[in-house]
């Protein structure tokens, strides 16, 4: 089903919902995977987003992104100057990712006093993102929806265990996405729910046995934000 909004666009700082909100919401994404304040930032931009760099204010609302803002913060057209204010050292540049990516992607790389994070995204219209890779696993998802990513060891019955965390709560997986590295190497779950899953649930997936990293998205793009 496509809304309204969906045509439209959202509420936004513009000047494009593609090249500013939609730049915005995939570095918002990685801002909230990385679950702390950024303090280094590296944008690698393909094709359109590249050519339309500084005229549609996709540079800015990178860093906005990258700093917790929303499409429609006032602040957003002075994110360079606010990053450089909050110790947030960012690198832009193009790159080309091939025939096959779509014109408006980027590789997001931040960095935290403690952790890292590295996100491929495209702005696919509308205002409207699909990411593409979490530290170099292919998924494909929206993040308008509660979503939870799992970072684990391979093991039997991790999927089992995840889901009956889940189920208990009486929340549905809407869809599931599980990949692996290699037979007992690290694998990655994606689980979007009908509803967000409470801390004290997340708190007890983070306990499984196995379990490395739990990262929550609570509709980041289009909905509530994670801050």
């Amino acid at each position: 089903m496509i809304s309204l909004l969906d045509i439209v666009g959202p509420v936004m700082v513009g000047p494009s919902s593609s090249h500013t909100a939609g730049a915005c919401r995939l570095s918002h994404v990685a801002r909230a995977l990385l679950e702390e304040e950024p303090v280094e930032a590296r944008f690698e931009l393909h094709s359109a987003f590249a050519k339309t760099m500084r005229g549609h204010g996709t540079d800015r609302a990178l860093v906005a992104g990258a700093l917790g803002m929303e499409v429609d913060d006032a602040r957003l057209k002075d994110a360079l100057e606010l990053a450089r204010g909050r110790g947030l050292a960012y690198t832009l540049k193009p790159k080309n990712m091939g025939t096959e990516a779509h014109p408006n992607s980027v590789a997001i790389h931040l960095k935290g006093r403690s952790r890292s994070i590295s996100i491929l995204g495209a702005s696919v219209g509308g205002g409207m993102i699909e990411i593409r890779e979490v530290d170099g696993f292919p998924v494909s998802f929206s993040a308008k929806d509660p979503c939870l990513l799992l970072f684990y060891e391979d093991r039997p019955g991790m999927v089992m265990r995840a889901s009956e965390i889940i189920g208990r709560r009486g929340i549905n997986i809407a869809s599931m996405e599980v990949l692996r590295r290699g037979k007992g190497d690290l694998a990655f779950m994606r689980l979007d729910l009908d509803a967000p899953l409470p801390h004290e649930d997340v708190a007890a997936l983070k306990q499984i046995p196995g379990v490395r990293r739990v990262h929550v998205l609570d509709r980041v793009a289009g909905g509530a934000p994670i801050t």
